[in-house]
């Protein structure tokens, strides 16, 4: 197996899995390239995290260590999180 084929992890944005170039557990990546991937724009959307009920919202150019589907919310910022 190539080195290509052994990286890459998924995240869970609103319950829809999307792909990282990264190791899960191994690297960080920002918040931005989170949303993007997932098809939402960092100007519109905040990121918060699932399973984590006092969850801030992440800055786009904030750094967070992915650990394999590690589940976030995307929220429309007109729309705050949890009303």
């Amino acid at each position: 197996m190539s080195a290509d084929k052994e990286k890459g992890c998924a995240v869970s944005v609103n319950n829809v899995r999307t792909e990282l170039d990264i190791e899960a557990g191994r690297g960080e990546v920002e918040v931005r390239v989170i949303l993007e991937k997932a098809g939402y724009g960092t100007k519109e959307y905040d990121l918060f995290v699932a399973d984590d009920p006092k969850s801030e919202p992440l800055g786009p150019d904030e750094m967070v260590s992915i650990v394999e589907v590690t589940r976030f919310h995307a929220v429309r910022r007109s729309n705050p999180y949890g009303s």
